[in-house]
């Protein structure tokens, strides 16, 4: 019996754990009230008992009542102190303030066209994102539910990249709804990296469904002593300012490797000034070269976004690897340290 009575207390005590989260202090607010009622009946029976202190003629009582206001009034100007102190720390201290979904919708909202989805990891974020957007743009909160429903979190976003032409894409809460990354996984497996901007602890990234290839081709660039770049795929050789570059690698190492390496996917102009690039661990992030197995094809896709600005005329895409940490060493690749994938034309 006193087995099953510990048992439970320790079920109750992990419950209070779970519940007792910052994201969850918002459930509080309503006891605030009871707060307030608590701390008013407080300050009025010390009232009351300087009252009743009063009806008697007795110098001890005179003097009970002196202290009971005293008391009253001490602890309402402590009150009033810290409102006035600490309050306003809440409106202008970085540590206290909630991450800046206004900035977020309005990020989105400056570049949102028609074709384009939203989607929040995890979805308990609606409530705050959907009081600044109004937009026109599908809202798509995943995983559905509670979450760990991998295979229907994983259709949901191929549903989404095989009807729209770009995503934005919400990343906060993702490690408790989503703890497999499944959103993310699916994403960067099938779909074009764009960016990533962070407000606070809240990511906004930027992803663009694939389209048709126009050049594939092999490669077998190897770059250190390890890795071989076997094969790429661009979408497009002819592309207008502001346009995206797709861009897909296919890697493989002959050994484990200790280093985590970078990609860098750059245009360059005719003097070899660059002019947009994207850089970032294999895979979106998810595919670091220290996990890779020997013999095992990795894919990374990778996003240029042309420049509203640039000019017409002929650019170079090239392609290499450089450490993680400083001091950032680029990994040689034959004469050099990049590869040239090609050449396309800006009209």
């Amino acid at each position: 019996r006193r087995a099953g009575y510990g048992q439970r207390c320790r079920w109750r005590c992990f419950s209070f754990m779970q519940l007792a989260r910052p994201q969850n202090y918002k459930f509080m607010l309503p006891a605030e009230l009871g707060m307030a009622l608590w701390l008013a009946g407080g300050f009025a029976g010390l009232w009351h008992f300087s009252e009743a202190a009063t009806a008697r003629s007795s110098q001890r009582q005179a003097n009970l009542k002196l202290v009971s206001r005293a008391t009253a009034l001490m602890a309402a100007a402590w009150l009033i102190s810290t409102l006035v102190t600490r309050l306003p720390a809440l409106y202008s201290d970085p540590a206290l303030q909630r991450a800046n979904y206004r900035g977020i919708v309005q990020t989105i909202t400056a570049t949102l066209r028609e074709g384009d989805a939203i989607i929040l990891d995890a979805p308990n974020q609606a409530e705050v994102f959907n009081y600044y957007y109004h937009g026109e743009a599908p809202v798509y909160g995943l995983p559905v539910g509670l979450g760990g429903d991998d295979p229907q979190t994983r259709a949901a976003v191929e549903d989404i990249i095989a009807s729209h032409s770009r995503a934005f894409v919400v990343f906060w809460g993702e490690a408790e709804r989503d703890p497999q990354r499944t959103v993310e996984t699916t994403l960067d497996s099938l779909a074009y990296s764009a960016g990533d901007q962070w407000f606070g602890d809240v990511r906004l990234s930027r992803y663009l469904m694939p389209q048709p290839f126009s050049i594939e081709r092999e490669s077998g660039a190897q770059f250190g002593e390890n890795i071989t770049l076997l094969n790429y795929a661009l979408n497009s050789e002819t592309l207008a300012s502001g346009d995206a570059l797709q861009v897909q690698l296919h890697w493989q190492t002959d050994r484990q490797l200790d280093t985590r390496y970078k990609v860098f996917v750059q245009l360059l102009d005719a003097n070899g000034a660059l002019q947009t690039q994207h850089d970032g661990e294999p895979g979106g992030g998810l595919q670091p070269t220290t996990i890779w197995q020997a013999g095992e094809t990795i894919a990374d896709n990778h996003a240029l976004i042309l420049p509203d600005t640039l000019p017409a005329g002929e650019y170079t895409v090239i392609v290499g690897l450089y450490q993680l940490d400083p001091p950032y060493t680029r990994l040689p690749v034959g004469d050099g340290d990049y590869v040239t994938l090609g050449t396309i034309r800006v009209r």
